[in-house]
């Protein structure tokens, strides 16, 4: 079977760590998050590599990719910011990238199967590519890459993660963004809470830790494409992208699961950790995991 694409989003902007985090130099050698994203890809099945990238870096990701990665590796480059939608909204004055799910569809014209979508700034694994990339190459249709919570956190700082509700079927049946919070409980111990974005604080829920959140590893076939355009255009037609807001995958994902029409999204639930850095003080802890240079 054809290996599937693996599309990388690497647009981000890094507000928070100040910069573009995905090439920083984290690892020994230099090597950056996407290094170690894209060797654990391919090691995992997965054949091309799209990067999403905008003008601002797309010279300085071309570079580091030239000078860290393996001279018969090169992946195929989208610029999130020439697609139309993104050129008017930059004319009219705005800066930041228009959304993850604005993101494939600037990338659609590049993909022509079963492919993977993972964020360039975070640590999956190899094993997790794997369980995806066997997936998609095994015609098992679209799919989430969940890990526990507890998994996923790096130290005591909040941070977002979207908890996910899996049916009997082993199927996505819903899929709602959220605060972690890691603070002290009543006796004592440390105690995970989750909320809601723009949830008030009375509507925190104490979480175990063993609940699956999505950390963006996805995979999709080919059909996800239409939906996505169709709601993007919703999402502009009704003045998102002029009120400074972004559409992001997983809410277009949430809107359409469940049948008798809606998405059947798989979820494969790994038990390896997924780890990123979203704040500069973040960068020690998780070199601390880090064992080697990405080659």
């Amino acid at each position: 079977m054809t290996a599937p694409t693996l599309v990388l989003l690497a647009a981000g902007m890094g507000s928070r760590f100040g910069g573009p985090k995905q090439i920083a130099p984290i690892g020994p050698g230099g090597s950056a998050l996407i290094d170690y994203a894209a060797r654990d890809a391919v090691a995992a099945g997965f054949g091309r590599l799209v990067l999403i990238v905008r003008g601002e870096i797309v010279d300085a990701v071309e570079r580091h990719v030239a000078e860290h990665w393996p001279g018969e590796l090169r992946p195929e480059y989208v610029r999130q910011d020439l697609d139309p939608a993104a050129v008017a909204a930059t004319a009219a004055g705005r800066v930041k990238p228009l959304g993850t799910a604005h993101a494939l569809v600037a990338a659609a014209p590049a993909l022509d199967g079963p492919f993977g979508v993972a964020n360039a700034d975070d640590l999956y694994g190899t094993a997790a590519f794997k369980l995806l990339a066997d997936h998609l190459a095994g015609g098992g249709g679209h799919a989430l890459v969940g890990y526990r919570l507890a998994n996923t956190l790096l130290g005591d700082r909040p941070v977002n993660r979207a908890l996910c509700q899996v049916g009997p079927d082993g199927r996505l049946s819903g899929i709602v963004e959220g605060a972690v919070h890691v603070g002290g409980g009543e006796d004592g111990d440390q105690e995970l809470t989750w909320r809601p974005v723009g949830a008030p604080e009375a509507e925190a829920l104490v979480m175990t830790g063993d609940e699956p959140v999505s950390t963006n590893l996805w995979g999709f076939t080919e059909e996800i494409v239409p939906v996505l355009r169709r709601d993007f255009a919703a999402f502009e037609a009704g003045g998102g992208i002029a009120a400074g807001e972004e559409l992001f995958l997983p809410n277009v994902v949430g809107q359409h699961l469940g049948p008798p029409d809606g998405l059947a999204v798989t979820v494969l639930v790994s038990e390896g950790r997924c780890l990123g850095v979203t704040h500069p003080d973040d960068v020690p802890l998780l070199q601390e995991t880090l064992t080697g240079p990405a080659w």
